[in-house]
């Protein structure tokens, strides 16, 4: 890691205005979901139930639940599926001022939804959708962070196309000149591209970002961080963890521990690290799951939405999001579909479920 990419820069100035309405925006595609009933396989599919979704439409929806001014910029095509597409997003009080209606095609993917011992599968359709095949000059800078006070990025909008890529860099670099406070999620995916290929991408976003979700793998292979051998899982976490935020403009750094029982019984927690060696952990839930797929999204939803940086309430943003992403993995679809004051519910009762009266 070259230190002349990581000196020290502005704060986020909108950090004063994070414990009330955050104005947010988020950049992404938004993808038709086609998902066979009754956990078939796909090769047994003759009908499939239809959604949308997408990483950063997930956490826009969740945000704008959540009772936010939430903007979100993509490209869809004009045609009726590009339309349904940005219905979906409006449907919630979505700003889409920013979007363009471009190009042909809509990306989809289709959902195997696994049971017991068998994994769910995902095979995606697009590679040739309007967003991939984009120009950097479609979409529009100031119309994207026009009153805005936060910006959520995602490492699978740099994955997607080169147009696409260049305007996302450049809207983080716009962003953090401004005292935005920009929040990074690495999300990985190998079906868009390899580690060869992101890791100059990555790595060149992460100067720009003050909130980061991600793994210690993340961290170690797209930041270059290298701190050898140690003798425990946790203590590396903490040792990579710390020399990234020592050497960046990031403030905080969130992630989940997940541990598989079945495919459909899990257990979860959250960590939050930050400076000087610090790091609280949320309460473990062990739960069933009806739908694991935007999962992490609502996790970060629920982060954005209780985090103060000025007040550094990493602990209460980690269990709140905790609690957020635990829910979503109850509900069908790729959106966390609930409110504050049900999560605030769910984590004040001493045991989970029941009926609310």
């Amino acid at each position: 890691m070259r230190s002349n990419s990581w000196q020290k820069s502005k704060k986020p100035a909108a950090s004063k205005g994070d414990d009330t309405m955050k104005k947010f925006a988020t950049i992404g595609e938004v993808m038709q979901r086609l998902t066979p009933p009754n956990h078939d396989k796909l090769e047994q599919a003759t009908s499939f139930n239809v959604t949308y979704g997408g990483s950063e439409a997930n956490i826009a929806i969740a945000m704008a639940n959540f009772g936010h001014d939430v903007s979100m910029a993509t490209i869809l095509p004009l045609n009726p599926l590009g339309i349904s597409a940005k219905r979906s997003l409006q449907k919630y009080g979505i700003n889409t001022a920013a979007t363009k209606m471009s190009g042909d095609i809509l990306g989809s993917y289709y959902l195997e939804v696994g049971h017991s011992v068998r994994s769910s599968q995902v095979v995606y359709n697009r590679k040739f959708a309007a967003i991939a095949l984009a120009e950097e000059s479609v979409l529009d800078v100031e119309e994207v962070l026009e009153g805005r006070t936060h910006l959520h990025l995602s490492g699978i909008t740099l994955a997607l196309g080169p147009g696409i890529r260049a305007f996302t860099m450049k809207l983080a670099k716009t962003a953090f000149e401004r005292g935005i406070t920009i929040s990074f999620d690495f999300n990985y995916r190998a079906k868009l591209w390899t580690v060869e290929e992101a890791k100059p991408v990555l790595g060149a976003i992460l100067p720009y970002v003050h909130v980061v979700f991600g793994s210690m793998w993340d961290i170690e292979t797209f930041a270059g961080i290298d701190v050898g051998e140690f003798n425990s899982l946790e203590e590396k976490r903490q040792a990579v963890f710390s020399k990234f935020l020592s050497s960046s403009n990031c403030q905080v750094i969130f992630g989940t521990i997940r541990q598989a029982h079945s495919t459909h019984k899990n257990s979860l927690q959250a960590y939050a690290y930050f400076a000087d060696d610090q790091v609280d952990f949320s309460r473990t839930y062990e739960f069933e799951i009806i739908d694991r797929v935007g999962g992490g999204d609502a996790f970060v939803s629920g982060v954005m939405h209780q985090l103060d940086l000025s007040a550094k309430n990493y602990k209460e943003s980690a269990e709140f999001g905790m609690a957020s992403g635990v829910l979503k993995h109850t509900i069908s679809g790729d959106v966390l579909l609930t409110t504050e004051e049900e999560i605030k519910n769910m984590l004040a009762s001493p045991t989970l479920g029941g009926i609310a009266r």
